[in-house]
């Protein structure tokens, strides 16, 4: 009895855990699922309070419209409507709004499928000809703002795609079709496009540096204020290409062809062109300083307008230039030697300080006022040339032909005419001080009222020169120089550079002395001053001291007697 008693306790005390255990489980769910119902209820009566608050938005007028409809509905018809039709309406219009806020909810959760879904496509169709969905899937992620950095869709078909602000860094985009496509503000630095075509395609604003555009065709695309530094623009095809304001340096345009491209304000320095086909482009306001033209295809630049262009180290070497307008162009440190067919330049107001200028046919060029100084223009050829008043300070003009060539009032100082060809010409009232024109032919030249102050003149033919109040103070000259008839250098207070001549208090500082015989001349108070005493034979010269030859250049290679030479060796220990 005892142990049935004790089961009938045992089963009655489990039906109570039991029904304890269920009524708390009851509870929860009711609690939790009470809870949520609250929620969304508060939340949906929220959202119709808001919609009322907005009714003049289009939210609120779509309520509006639903009301009147219903109010209108409600006049129409009789009495007997179905007392719970209203309400009806109401739950329909709050389900609307429940199913949207779920599908809000749950968008997250779709965009990454699709997303997902997305690069699907774009994988699975890679080495396929065709675009296979991937015109659509590319712009859908785009949008998305997700970066196709490093994507692989070489040899796809793009045509007219819209992937404006993209990020293709990396990407590999050989052989594609992307003609009619919207790059503009695209990142595509080391992509390649090698071989793609890119027909009217807009890459305005796009980021193309270092990217490898071999054999690319961009012809009528728009490349306005794009970055190309450092591009590989091989055998590329820009024709007809709006290039305005393009960052080209250090680009590689080697053999690209470049006709009727508009490269207005764009930035070329340091790119190679050579081989480039030019023919019609425009280079207006561009910055072209240290570009190699000398390879360029036919290099014929005849009537290009670079008007106001930068061209500072350009090199222009062997080129056509007929009819160029160079009109204040900065040519400082340029290369046009050799440049061919010059008749009709226009150099006005052309900066061509440090230019080279070597060998080029000027040949009747009106040059008068320019600034040339410091410029190579040594064996130019300069044959009745107009120079009036020009500024060649510095220049090099050694075995230029100059016959004929009219430089009254030039600007000839310190420059080097050594072993030109003066013959006829024009220098009235020209500077010379300073100037070399050693081996020089002046025959029948005008040199009335000329500055030759401190002008070398050995070697030089001066036969039937007029030089009626030139100033010769200080030329030198030589046995082999010819002077006019009746003329006394000596009265015009010239140096003859001569064995056994006097020079006493002569003013030899800065000359070129090397190699030349001084044997037994008079140096008294001779100033040597930074003098080339290089081979120059001083044996037996008169008046001559230590401190004289030791202010000159290289007199350690001079060659002295042996007397003065124990002299300078006790100076020196000294």
């Amino acid at each position: 009895m005892n142990l049935v008693n004790k089961y009938k306790k045992l089963l009655k005390w489990n039906r109570r855990v039991w029904l304890r255990l269920k009524r708390i489980f009851l509870l929860r769910f009711v609690v939790t699922n009470g809870l949520k119902f609250l929620l969304i209820l508060l939340l949906l009566v929220g959202i119709v309070n808001l919609i009322d608050i907005l009714d003049r938005g289009q939210v609120g007028k779509w309520v509006t419209y639903h009301t009147e409809k219903r109010v209108k509905k409600t006049d129409e018809q009789p009495l007997e409507d179905k007392p719970g039709k209203h309400l009806f309406d109401d739950v329909e219009s709050l389900s609307i709004l429940a199913g949207l806020i779920l599908f809000i909810l749950n968008s997250p959760e779709q965009q990454k499928r699709s997303q997902y879904e997305a690069w699907q496509v774009i994988n699975s169709a890679e080495g396929q000809k065709g675009s296979g969905g991937r015109i659509q899937a590319l712009q859908d992620l785009n949008q998305d703002s997700i970066s196709l950095a490093g994507v692989i869709v070489a040899g796809a078909d793009l045509t007219k795609i819209n992937l404006q602000g993209a990020d293709l860094a990396r990407a590999n985009l050989a052989n594609t079709k992307l003609n009619q496509s919207n790059l503009c503000d695209a990142n595509l630095s080391n992509t390649d496009l090698s071989g793609s075509i890119l027909w009217d395609a807009n890459l305005s604003n796009a980021n193309l540096c270092d990217a490898n555009l071999t054999g690319a065709d961009f012809s009528g695309a728009e490349l306005v204020d794009a970055q190309l530094v450092n591009a590989n623009l091989r055998d590329a095809i820009l024709r007809n290409t709006n290039l305005s304001g393009t960052e080209f340096s250090d680009a590689n345009l080697t053999k690209a062809n470049l006709r009727e491209a508009n490269f207005s304000n764009a930035n070329l320095t340091g790119a190679n062109l050579s081989g480039a086909l030019i023919n019609n482009t425009n280079f207006s306001g561009a910055n072209l300083s240290g570009i190699d033209f000398s390879g360029i295809s036919g290099r014929d630049f005849s009537d290009i307008d670079f008007k106001g262009f930068n061209l500072n180290g350009i090199n222009f070497s062997g080129t056509q230039l007929f009819g160029t307008d160079f009109r204040g162009c900065n040519l400082s440190g340029a290369n046009l030697s050799n440049a061919k067919k010059l008749s009709g330049i226009n150099l006005a107001r052309a900066d061509l300080s440090g230019a080279n200028l070597c060998g080029v046919d000027f040949k009747d060029a009106q040059l008068n006022d320019f600034i040339f100084n410091d410029v190579n223009l040594s064996n130019a050829e300069l044959l009745n040339a107009q120079l009036v008043n020009i500024q060649l300070v510095y220049a090099n003009l050694s075995g230029a032909d100059l016959s004929g060539a009219n430089l009254k009032s030039a600007n000839l100082k310190n420059a080097n005419l050594s072993n030109a060809n003066l013959c006829g010409a024009k220098l009235d009232g020209a500077n010379l001080s300073g100037t070399d024109l050693r081996g020089a032919n002046l025959c029948n030249a005008k040199l009335s009222n000329a500055n030759l102050y401190d002008t070398d003149l050995r070697d030089v033919n001066l036969i039937n020169v007029d030089l009626s109040g030139a100033n010769l103070k200080h030329c030198l000259y030589n046995k082999k120089t010819k002077l006019p008839a009746n003329f006394d250098p000596t009265h015009q207070g010239m140096y003859l550079i001569a064995a056994n001549s006097d020079l006493s208090n002569a003013q030899l500082n800065g000359a070129d002395l090397s190699g030349v015989d001084l044997c037994g001349a008079d140096l008294n108070g001779a100033d040597l001053n930074g003098a080339n005493l290089n081979g120059t034979k001083l044996i037996g010269a008169k008046n001559l001291t230590i401190e004289q030859v030791q202010k000159a250049l290289n007199w350690e290679f001079a060659k002295y007697d042996r007397r003065f030479l124990h002299l300078l060796k006790q100076a020196m220990n000294q």
